[in-house]
């Protein structure tokens, strides 16, 4: 009886740890963050000169959101400067009132540039 005791409230116990654990609610931070990198991938365009020039690659940013909801680049990093001045010039245009609410946050964006041919 002591043993059969013991095993429910062993498997009690860990139902209720994993429970606890997988309940864990995903940081409003990553929403956002996740939310920007959305409404920048589908707002910035691919420049025609990197088309005319076959440029392909990456630009790394960080970015402050205003009071206002428009963007703030703080960093920007690419292999290519024209690239690099066109994604922070066109990401500084962009403004959504939503974001308004957050405000002061850093948000950090990867964004990729692939030709289809």
């Amino acid at each position: 009886m002591k043993t059969r005791i013991a095993i429910l409230m062993m498997a009690v116990s860990l139902l209720t740890a994993t429970t606890a654990f997988a309940t864990k609610p995903v940081p409003e931070h990553k929403i956002v963050s996740k939310s920007i990198a959305e409404y920048v991938e589908d707002n910035l365009d691919f420049p025609s000169f990197a088309v005319d020039n076959n440029f392909q690659g990456e630009v790394v940013l960080s970015l402050v959101i205003r009071e206002d909801g428009s963007f703030d680049v703080i960093r920007a990093n690419c292999v290519n400067a024209d690239v690099k001045q066109y994604v922070v010039e066109s990401i500084e245009k962009m403004q959504k009132d939503i974001y308004s609410l957050h405000a002061g946050d850093q948000v950090n964006l990867k964004i990729k540039f692939v030709l289809i041919k």
